[in-house]
């Protein structure tokens, strides 16, 4: 009897923050599945930095493309995409460009090289040294 009653006062204006509440309800659901799809195709295609610095000392050789391929297929890559990847030219322009500007333009000889606040930190830094680098300028912030 009670739902009877109520729904009786939706047509006198009670529909509004039904519709507003029903709104959001599938704008968050829609959120929520899009976020997931977002996410578990980023992992797909992302590259697993860890492994290529873990497995580094294997595939840094006369022939690295086996090493490397395995690695790849983790990320999902398959032969014919490691093979495209490998091909294509634009790319290997556009890092090369991009390798020249940090050489011309912020004198960068060596990876890794950390750029904090404008100074350059050259080598692989701790991060006990990282965190003596940038504490000063988060407690300043």
């Amino acid at each position: 009897m009670f739902t009877v009653a109520n729904a009786l006062k939706l047509l006198e204006g009670a529909w509004l923050p039904m519709l507003f509440g029903a709104t959001m309800v599938i704008v968050i659901l829609t959120w929520r599945r899009g976020t997931g799809i977002l996410a578990n195709k980023t992992r797909r295609t992302e590259v697993p930095i860890d492994t290529l610095f873990r497995k580094q000392d294997q595939w840094v050789k006369q022939k690295p493309l086996p090493d490397m391929l395995t690695i790849a297929k983790q990320a999902g890559f398959t032969q014919e995409s490691f093979d495209s990847c490998l091909a294509n030219q634009k790319l290997l322009d556009d890092i090369q460009k991009v390798r020249q500007q940090a050489i011309d333009k912020f004198k960068v000889q060596s990876t890794p090289t950390f750029f904090i606040n404008g100074t350059m930190h050259v080598g692989a830094l701790t991060i006990e040294q990282m965190a003596k680098v940038i504490d000063p300028y988060l407690k300043a912030g």
